[in-house]
């Protein structure tokens, strides 16, 4: 099943499913809830392996370091993750011929049904690489395995927001139903990249075929390449392979040494020198329309045939993401007359937003989640058990998850006393809207509307208690 995302809505609406229902608060909320337990479950696979395979995880960390550490603490930070990656997924235990996963699974290690239902597939799971191929800014990204074309839907709100088109990931996908989501990235491409990652996997592929006969591909990436890939994919790429000249024309070549800079340290600063006048550079075309000029001469009096072209304008829409997304152009350029002009179907790009603006509305929502957190726990401390208060803070974090806007939060106490009416309905509490009203100091009128404005945004009667109370 290679495009299984172009179906569309069965509510009617005309529109795909993954940009419908699936992303309606009732729905989405159930897969970020997904992500939360394939997250807790994660750590305790890692507390049991430090825990009780404290000699094999030392002789991992020789085996995959080679010899250069000899226990957790010494690893750098930066290493640790592909470490614990390799450990738990494709590292053999010795005396079982296990891998920790299997072991962890096997012993059903404090597992409980969700958990067991979200992870059956994590066992044959693989590194692989995969082109980013369209993204919703906020909810999700289809990314697609670069040999075969199967593609996923990944669930990942701040991934979706930082990662322009095109974008190559080399890593691990994991099911969460279904949807998808990332394990682990080991590294991260400009699409220049493309033709040396996909030619390195077909080519060790085509050479294990032969000594293997009526070998899958995926079979092969499982059992075989899965383990070596980050470092295969590092020792292959090249400077030459990340730099995007060839699709410059004479408008965009002043810009080369930026440009090629801009794509190379996507995947390695340390591969390339900053150009001396960079932030000259970025000022020029960020605050000027200097890029869009240069993209609306494109492609000039190139003559490459169709695919050539059609690669050449996807590295210039990462390029011109890269901008935005990160140096703050504003607005993105619009490639959508440059793909009908090649004859190309491509995707519509998604209007990007600078990361400056994505995480400003992070930080508010932190603050906002600290503000009233503080009130509720305060007001109900001395009134509900622990597990309650911890699912009024809960439900008000959900809030913020599915707002478009973050509130207006004048008078504090009069949020937190709608959060905990609205804990009150979802529990069926014999607590009435004027007491909470009394409790907080606020008018009941005022507990009413804002409680009706978080119900706006979360539909209580969808929501499972006992997640709330887990």
């Amino acid at each position: 099943m290679l495009n299984p995302y172009k179906n569309k809505c069965p509510c009617g609406s005309n529109k795909r499913y993954i940009d419908c229902c699936l992303i309606s608060p009732k729905f989405w909320n159930r897969i970020l809830d997904r992500q939360k337990i394939a997250t807790s479950l994660r750590w305790k696979i890692i507390d049991f392996a430090t825990s009780t395979l404290s000699e094999e995880t030392e002789e991992a960390l020789c085996a995959y370091f080679q010899n250069s550490y000899s226990k957790p603490a010494d690893i750098p930070d930066e290493q640790m993750g592909a470490f614990i990656d390799w450990f738990i997924h494709d590292y053999q235990l010795p005396d079982t011929g296990s891998s920790v996963l299997g072991l962890f699974f096997e012993k059903r290690y404090r597992l409980e049904d969700v958990e067991r239902f979200l992870t059956s597939g994590w066992l044959t799971s693989y590194n692989n690489c995969y082109l980013t191929i369209e993204i919703n800014p906020g909810y999700w990204l289809i990314v697609q395995d670069i040999v075969t074309g199967e593609q996923f839907l990944l669930a990942n709100p701040e991934l979706s927001e930082m990662t322009p088109p095109w974008s190559i990931f080399v890593g691990r996908i994991v099911s969460l139903g279904e949807v998808f989501e990332f394990d682990f990235i080991h590294h991260t491409l400009p699409p220049t990249a493309f033709s040396v990652v996909k030619s390195t996997l077909i080519s060790t592929y085509e050479n294990r075929q032969l000594e293997f006969n009526n070998l899958s591909y995926r079979s092969y990436m499982q059992h075989f390449l899965s383990p070596i890939l980050p470092r295969l994919i590092d020792e292959a790429i090249q400077l030459d392979d990340l730099l995007p000249t060839d699709a410059f024309h004479k408008d965009l070549l002043p810009y080369k040494d930026f440009f090629d800079w801009l794509c190379v340290s996507f995947f390695d600063e340390n591969l390339i020198d900053k150009p001396a006048d960079f932030e000259v550079i970025v000022q020029e075309l960020t605050k000027t329309d200097t890029l869009d000029k240069a993209f609306s001469s494109w492609p000039g009096d190139f003559t490459g045939n169709t695919e050539e072209l059609e690669s050449f304008l996807s590295w210039l829409e990462f390029i011109d993401a890269c901008m935005v997304i990160h140096y703050g152009k504003q607005p993105p350029f619009d490639f959508s007359e440059k793909s009908q002009l090649l004859g190309l179907e491509k995707p519509v790009l998604p209007t990007f937003k600078p990361l400056a603006i994505t995480r400003t509305k992070i930080n508010e929502e932190s603050q906002a989640l600290e503000k009233i957190s503080s009130v509720l726990h305060n007001h109900m401390k001395n009134r509900y058990p622990d597990k309650q208060i911890e699912a009024a803070i809960l439900l008000w974090q959900h809030y913020l998850g599915v707002t478009n806007e973050l509130p207006d939060i004048r008078k504090p106490a009069t949020w937190a006393a709608a959060v905990e009416y609205c804990l009150i309905k979802l529990l069926s509490l014999p607590i009435t809207q004027k007491e909470i009203a009394e409790e907080y100091a606020v008018s009941s009128s005022s507990v009413s509307r804002i409680s009706k404005i978080i119900s706006s945004r979360i539909d209580l009667d969808s929501l499972d208690k006992s997640s709330f109370l887990r």
